[in-house]
């Protein structure tokens, strides 16, 4: 998000949320499968968001490999958006969807690879599309499996996806609270303590940490991800709730999120 911009100035937009029916997929190699979402996937703060003349609406895409290798096995799951105003916008933010989700996909090693992609998201208030990447990847010639989680949350009125820096100053401050255990652990194999001396001191900064963009929000939390040596599962996630970082918000959040 081009700092110099002021999301404050931009005309507000609203959005009501419509959800796919149910529909089964078989395997196919095509990019056009609708999904029923998953339980945790759907509108929030649905009370909020007011009728406009469009709908968002929000489909699971499905792709396979179709392979008789015992070594491949590829399934890639991502959303994309429908409904929005501005299809430039949508085009921009769906194509920024399905190279996330494509990323570190290579069809050429198809035959030798697991590959499995999922992705959960949700709308946020009236604003945000919040999406997590989780990745298990697995190569008959590496040495072990691999997996990863990345977060993603776009601003559906500009279409751009947004920092961590855009969301709350990174200023000392943040990195404070989480020495302090002031977050909670939601995903990780061992204690916070350890969590932190193994993602911090073995191999990153805090700051290295905090700065690759490894985020995301909730309806009451942000949520930090951290990458650890792969014995120790190759990430971990935090969260902390606005109440306790209200004071790290950038004025243009306000009213949006806290």
């Amino acid at each position: 998000m081009d700092p110099s911009v002021d999301p404050s100035a931009i005309p507000d937009v609203s959005f009501t949320v419509s959800l796919p029916p149910s529909a089964s997929v078989s395997p196919s190699t095509s990019f056009s499968s609708e999904l029923t979402m998953p339980p945790d996937v759907g509108p929030s703060h649905g009370s909020d968001q007011k009728p406009s003349g469009f709908d968002i609406v929000i489909t699971n895409e499905h792709y396979e490999y179709e392979s008789d290798s015992e070594w491949s096995s590829v399934s890639i799951d991502y959303p994309q958006i429908g409904g929005h105003p501005d299809k430039l916008i949508q085009e921009m933010i769906n194509e920024r969807l399905k190279k996330q989700a494509f990323m570190d996909y290579f069809e050429e090693d198809a035959e030798l690879t697991t590959f499995e992609m999922e992705c959960g998201y949700k709308l946020l208030g009236r604003r945000f599309l919040v999406t997590k990447f989780h990745l298990f990847f697995y190569h008959q010639q590496a040495a072990h499996p691999w997996s990863y989680l990345k977060g993603m949350t776009i601003d559906l009125k500009t279409g751009e996806t947004l920092n961590l820096a855009d969301i709350i100053a990174i200023d000392g401050r943040l990195q404070q609270k989480i020495l302090n255990m002031e977050f909670t652990m939601v995903d990780g194999v061992g204690t916070m303590e350890e969590m932190l001396e193994l993602s911090v001191d073995s191999y990153w900064s805090l700051d290295e940490q905090i700065n690759s963009g490894g985020f995301y929000l909730t309806e009451d939390s942000l949520g930090l991800i951290f990458e650890v040596p792969h014995y120790i599962g190759d990430y971990w996630t935090l969260e902390i709730s606005y109440e306790d970082i209200g004071d790290l918000f950038r004025p243009w959040l306000a009213g949006l999120l806290y």
